[in-house]
C-alpha cells in the first residue's frame, strides 16, 4: 500500500500565535449555546424563504472515464474504496495544492469557507464535467482561482446585521452565498479599489496581507459592500442544513464540502497504522470557530474518517475525525453545518476554428 499522503495535522493543540480574536464564529462573549440558537432561527428562516434552494438533492452522474482516475488516483494516496476526500481534489485536477495566507482577524467564517468553494468549484468542472469557467487559476492576485474573501464576509456580516468587532455566523455566511454570490479577484471594480487603496498586489487577493488587517475589518463593517456588488457572480443554487451524520455522508459523496461552525476544540488522540493521525473534540478546550468539512475516506480497516480542514490557521491542519465521533456531534447539536452545493459559474464558451 502506498505511503498515506497528506496525512493531516499532528499538532495537539491551537497554534500559539491564535488568539480569540483570530478565531470569530458569533460575536465575542457570546455563548456557544446562544450562538447555535442563533444560527438555527436565521437558518430556519432562511429555508422559509428561499425553499428550493434546500430541496436540490438528486445525486448527479460523474464523468465515467475521470471516476475511474480518480478513484486510482485516491488509491495511489492511501486512501481505499469508497474514499471521497476532496482534500486531493486539487493534486487531481492540478498537480498542486493551494496553500493561502493564514487568516489574521476573526474571519473564518469567510476564510474556511472560501477553501471549500474552490474544491466544489473543482469537482463540478473535473468530476462532473460541467462546461463551466474557473475565476482563474492562480493561488494569489488578480486571477486567484478563489473569491475575494473581505467581500463575502463583508455581505454575510451585513445580512446578519452584524458590525463593530470580528466574528460572524456559518448561517448568515450561506445565506450571502445564495443571495449576493461571491466578487472575484479579477472584478474590475475590486481592482480599481485597490488600486486606489494602495493594496493592488498579488498577496493582498484573495485575502488581505497581515499588514491590512483595517481594511478587512472595513470591509466587515460594510464598507466598499455596495461599491463592488455590480461586479458579484456565482451565486450558489442550492444549500443544505446538515442536521446528521448520515446526511453529512451523502453529502460528502456528492461532493458538497460544507462549513462548520461551533465551540468545539480538536486535539490528536491517536495514531492509525496507515500512517494518519486520529482527531476528535479536546473537551478541555473550546474554540468558538469555523472550519470546513472536505468529504472523507476509508482505511485499510474499513472506516470511515472525515477530512475536518482548519487551513485558515495552517494549511497543515487538518484533522481526521472518526465516524462515531461526528455523529456525536450531530446528536448532540453540537455544530452548525451547511453545504457549499451547486454553484454558478461561468458558462464555458467554445473555441471554434
Amino acid at each position: 500500500m502506498p505511503e498515506f499522503y497528506k496525512p493531516g495535522a499532528d499538532k495537539e493543540t491551537i497554534p500559539s500565535w491564535i488568539t480569540p480574536e483570530q478565531m470569530g464564529w458569533s460575536t465575542p462573549g457570546e455563548s456557544p449555546e446562544s450562538a447555535l440558537s442563533k444560527e438555527r432561527d436565521i437558518s430556519a428562516a432562511l429555508q422559509q424563504d428561499m425553499p428550493v434552494a434546500f430541496s436540490l438533492r438528486e445525486p448527479r452522474t460523474m464523468v465515467p472515464a475521470i471516476v475511474e482516475k480518480w478513484e486510482a488516483f485516491q488509491l495511489s494516496k492511501g486512501r481505499h474504496p469508497g474514499s471521497c476526500d476532496l482534500t486531493l481534489i486539487e493534486d487531481f485536477a492540478f498537480g498542486r495544492n493551494y496553500a493561502w495566507e493564514n487568516q489574521w482577524i476573526g474571519s473564518c467564517v469567510a476564510s474556511n469557507t472560501f477553501r471549500g468553494w474552490v474544491k466544489r468549484c473543482i469537482a463540478q468542472i473535473i468530476l462532473f464535467g460541467d462546461p463551466q469557467e474557473y475565476l482563474g487559476l492562480d493561488e494569489f492576485g488578480r486571477l486567484s482561482i478563489a473569491p475575494f474573501a473581505p467581500w463575502s464576509y463583508g455581505m454575510g456580516r451585513r445580512r446578519g446585521n452584524m458590525k463593530g468587532g470580528d466574528g460572524s455566523y456559518c448561517s448568515v455566511q450561506g445565506e450571502s452565498l445564495l443571495k449576493d454570490g461571491i466578487l472575484p479577484c479579477s472584478s474590475p471594480l475590486l481592482v480599481a479599489l485597490m488600486k486606489q487603496l494602495g493594496t493592488d498586489t498579488e498577496k493582498n487577493y484573495p485575502e488581505f496581507d497581515k499588514q491590512h488587517n483595517n481594511l478587512y475589518r472595513a470591509f466587515g463593517d460594510w464598507k466598499y459592500l455596495d461599491q463592488l456588488a455590480p461586479d458579484a457572480c456565482c451565486r450558489l443554487l442550492d444549500i443544505d442544513d446538515v442536521k446528521t451524520l448520515e446526511d453529512h455522508v451523502e453529502f460528502s459523496k456528492a461532493y458538497k464540502p460544507m462549513f462548520q461552525c461551533s465551540s468545539i476544540a480538536i486535539k490528536k488522540i491517536g495514531n492509525h497504522s496507515d500512517g494518519f493521525a486520529i482527531h476528535a473534540q479536546d473537551h478541555g478546550n473550546s474554540w468558538a470557530h469555523n472550519m470546513g468539512q472536505h468529504g472523507f475516506f476509508i482505511a485499510s480497516d474499513g472506516k470511515r474518517y472525515h477530512r475536518l480542514s482548519n487551513e485558515s490557521w495552517d494549511d497543515e491542519l487538518i484533522y481526521n475525525i472518526p465516524d462515531d465521533e461526528l455523529n456525536e456531534w450531530y446528536s448532540r447539536s453540537r455544530v452548525q453545518t451547511m453545504t457549499i452545493g451547486q454553484i454558478d459559474l461561468p458558462v464555458s464558451v467554445p473555441v471554434i476554428g
